[in-house]
């Protein structure tokens, strides 16, 4: 009658598992849920058999389908974006379905490993038949109630089963954004003012509606408020976990002294569990489902599902290349974790100017990924050699600027060499171009962000301690084959903690702030100081070169240059912002 159809095998995250699989559906080892759904691993319940270890045969089986749960990545969604409507003008019916499927993999860690001690909070000592007698103090319920004003749901203190989860909507106008999107991009358009909403997730599998139209698929677990100047566009809904303490966990076999598990026999659990936060992120997987209902035509009506588009933070030391929509791939970009640091150098540090203090602490709240390299010149001549080269060109360098040395490798070789004689403005023009080529931020760094990265969490003169030693980096008296001579090709010494290469030495970087003479009144957040700059107006770089002194490759170390200055020594890494 209405024309609507769905498929039954809409699977939204490629590779998630290979084939069906129910976890957590084989035993009830604890009493109070009579799914036997408590225990809190990816092995599909209880390991079978499990007593012979991680080497005996088939141990790899008896971990379950779960391995791209256990991933990082699977567990790392933070945004789904996808259309909505609240239409009915047009018959218009649309729902989103979000499924938790890490819900019953999730512990509330604290609270389980009390539930498991003789005695405990929540359930009391084991029974002979290996059952624990419920605990009237600790109510089980299959729908935690919704979360009060502190992290603790009330209503289900003890319930370790699920995984209270938030989302915040944001809901966009597709038909506001005025500007040409890059290619491959999606852009849903401006935020229109005062339209998030935030709801509660309460079960497994949760179906939310918008504006308090009929649903789609004749239910609705969460309901969204529709803004009435725009009935239908894009709605981007972000996801957090409520409960801090919320684990995901893992049966651990290969410090398994069980002679096997049975239920029936009671036998008691003796192997371990290895857990790891859910630290914002969740598991999630779902789709939007709409149906168009035609009154006036009903063999018009017609419906389809369309899956989520998601969005999952890199992990920190997580590499990755962004492709270029002309062809090809953007610089190697190393994610690098939140963080504080001391910025600057102490009165005591041998070689020190006093432009570096005074010491502060700034932190690096913001997600950011940086070049693993100096930009090299494979990377800058696909800049070079673009169509809309001197359109990038004329925006961010003067007229009189714009004419690039014919030798500009110095003879050296281009490739995987570090780009040279490229000013200030040429760096940002470039940043530019690869922003508009990947539809991803891409940036000069800060000089807090820089010196943080370069550090790499160390205090010393330089990342690997206070002393130059030999042949760790490419400057005048470093110990290279290249030292005082010429650049070396890009990752040919050895990379800090972070994973960045040649952030000592080789050529001076070129970053975001104009010059101040010290630090006084400059910005902790990690960001950018371009106000207030002293003298005329000066850019900055970090890192030395490959013509200068140990003493300028200092982490701390700072120099200024005119924006417009060519030179043999000068290039730049990028930063990228990411997603929160």
């Amino acid at each position: 009658a209405t024309g609507i159809e769905f498929g039954d095998n809409a699977v939204h995250v490629s590779g998630f598992l290979a084939e069906a699989a129910i976890t957590n559906q084989q035993y009830g080892v604890l009493s109070g849920d009579l799914n036997g759904l408590d225990f809190p691993d990816l092995n599909g319940g209880v390991p079978l058999s499990s007593g012979q270890g991680a080497s005996a045969p088939g141990a790899a089986i008896r971990r379950g389908r779960f391995e791209a749960l256990r991933a990082s990545d699977a567990l790392g969604v933070n945004r789904i974006l996808n259309e909505w409507s609240a239409n009915p003008a047009n018959g218009v019916e649309m729902d989103w379905v979000l499924t938790l499927p890490g819900q019953y993999t999730m512990l509330n860690l604290p609270r389980y490993a009390a539930a498991l001690a003789t005695g405990g909070a929540g359930v009391s000592t084991l029974s002979g038949a290996g059952r624990p007698r419920p605990d009237p103090r600790c109510p089980r319920v299959s729908t935690p109630a919704p979360p009060t004003s502190t992290p603790t749901r009330a209503a289900a203190e003890c319930d370790y089963r699920d995984m209270p989860v938030e989302l915040t909507f944001t809901a966009y106008n597709r038909e506001a954004f005025k500007g040409q999107a890059t290619s491959g991009t999606l852009v849903p358009g401006p935020q229109p003012p005062a339209v998030s909403v935030e709801t509660y997730l309460p079960k497994v599998a949760n179906v939310i509606t918008f504006g308090g139209r009929r649903a789609a698929l004749g239910v609705s677990d969460a309901e969204v408020s529709a803004d009435p100047g725009q009935p239908y566009g894009w709605v981007s809904a972000r996801l957090k976990s409520v409960d801090a303490d919320v684990r995901v966990c893992d049966w651990d076999f290969a410090n398994d002294s069980s002679t096997g598990f049975g239920a029936a026999a009671g036998e008691a659990l003796q192997g371990a569990l290895v857990c790891s936060p859910v630290t914002g992120a969740v598991p999630v997987i779902g789709f939007a489902a709409w149906s168009r209902r035609v009154a006036a035509n009903p063999a018009a009506s017609y419906g389809r599902i369309v899956e989520h588009s998601y969005e999952r933070p890199r992990a920190p030391g997580t590499v990755f290349r962004d492709p270029l929509k002309g062809g090809g791939e953007g610089p190697e970009m190393v994610v690098l974790p939140t963080g504080s640091f001391q910025m600057g150098s102490p009165a005591t540090e041998a070689g020190r100017d006093s432009d570096e203090g005074p010491v502060r602490t700034v932190t690096i709240g913001k997600r950011i990924a940086m070049g693993r390299y100096e930009v090299t010149f494979a990377d800058y001549d696909r800049f070079v050699n673009a169509a809309d080269y001197a359109e990038f060109v004329a925006r961010f360098v003067a007229e009189s600027d714009r004419t690039r040395p014919a030798n500009d490798d110095a003879g050296w070789g281009r490739g995987g060499r570090p780009v040279i004689n490229v000013n200030w403005n040429e760096a940002r023009a470039y940043a530019s171009w690869l922003s508009a080529q990947t539809g991803k931020a891409y940036r000069l760094p800060s000089e807090a962000e820089w010196e943080y990265a370069a550090r790499a969490g160390t205090s010393t003169r330089y990342s690997w301690g206070d002393e130059i030693g030999v042949n760790r980096a490419n400057c005048d008296g470093c110990g290279s084959e290249w030292d005082d001579t010429q650049t070396a090709p890009v990752g040919r010494f050895a990379a800090n903690a972070s994973g960045l290469f040649d952030m000592h030495g080789n050529v001076w970087e070129w970053v975001e702030d104009c010059w101040h003479d010290n630090y006084e009144g400059a910005p902790t957040d990690g960001s950018a100081w371009t106000t207030g700059c002293d003298g005329s107006v000066r850019a900055v770089a970090r890192g030395g070169s490959w013509f200068t002194f140990p003493r300028f490759l200092r982490s701390a170390n700072r120099i200024r240059n005119s924006p417009s200055s060519r030179r043999l020594s000068y290039g730049f890494r990028l930063v990228q912002d990411l997603n929160p």
